[in-house]
Formats: structure tokens, C-alpha cells, sequence
């Protein structure tokens, strides 16, 4: 299990193997290649620094994937403290402040 923040140092979320849930073991979607895909197939964004997701604001969107079956939530792990928030990477946007 790895814990995900978003960009402002908020924790966000967990993933367990290939799947990607919020604090509140709410599945989001899963994993592939880095790549982060949304429980309806579409895209989320890039794991970066293994502890965030961001999305290239200048790429062309992905065309959405075949959605999954959800996994059983597992018991949400005791939240980790926050971070200190992170600077801009110019041309990508955090999509977690989004959900």
C-alpha cells in the first residue's frame, strides 16, 4: 500500500496493488502503467514521484478504456499527516483537486 496526496499536500488517497482509492476507501479507479484511470474508463492522470497524480494539460486526451469490476474497499488505513504543498510543474494540472 502507497499513500497519494494531492499537489497542495493534502493526503488524498491510498493504492492497494493496482488500485486506487480515497480516505474514505471509496475506489477511484486503478492503475496501468502509470497511468491512472477512473472507475467509468477514463482518463485521470500520471502517478508522479510515486506519490502524486498529475495530467498533462497539453496532451492529447486518451481515448477511455473498458471500465472495471470494483474491487471489495478494503478498511481505510489511519490517514497520514499532510505535506507541505508542492510547486507548479508548468503544462500539468493535479486532477485530484477535481474529485
Amino acid at each position: 500500500m502507497r499513500y497519494i496526496y494531492k499537489w497542495n499536500g493534502n493526503y488524498f488517497g491510498f493504492v492497494i496493488g493496482e488500485n486506487l482509492f480515497d480516505k474514505h476507501s471509496t475506489w477511484i479507479g486503478w492503475i496501468e502503467n502509470n497511468k491512472v484511470w477512473l472507475a467509468n474508463g477514463y482518463f485521470l492522470g500520471e502517478i508522479y514521484n510515486d506519490d502524486y497524480i498529475l495530467k498533462n494539460i497539453t496532451m492529447v486526451p486518451l481515448v477511455p478504456k473498458v471500465p472495471h469490476v470494483p474491487p471489495v474497499p478494503p478498511v481505510p488505513p489511519v490517514p497520514p499527516i499532510n505535506r507541505v504543498g508542492m510547486v507548479p510543474v508548468i503544462g500539468w494540472e493535479d486532477p485530484l483537486e477535481n474529485l
